[in-house]
């Protein structure tokens, strides 16, 4: 399974304009049928973000760029440092257990 291509690519280039000068890494989590995205700044991980696929299926394009503005999900991010943040139908928030 994978998801919608356009979808996971808006993701990327809004983290791309929220992240200005850092480079944004992602790959299908095929465990979590998820999109992993990877934020890195001179080559050092800085943030870590997973968006659930059903998330993603689940909205239009427009859509999720206006959910990801009105949940504040760059200052989410920026405030997480390395710590994953989760984005699901629910909102963002960032994961407070380690996970193997």
């Amino acid at each position: 399974m994978s998801l919608d291509e356009n979808k996971v690519g808006v993701i990327g280039e809004w983290l791309k304009e929220e992240f200005e000068g850092y480079t944004v890494h992602d790959v299908f989590d095929a465990r979590r049928s998820s999109q992993f995205y990877r934020i890195d700044e001179g080559g050092k991980l800085r943030h870590r973000v997973l968006v659930s696929g059903e998330f993603i299926d689940d909205h239009a394009i427009q859509e999720i760029t206006r959910l990801l503005d009105e949940w504040k999900l760059g200052a989410v991010i920026k405030s997480s440092g390395a710590r994953q943040v989760i984005v699901t139908n629910g909102g963002a928030r960032v994961e407070t257990e380690a996970k193997e």
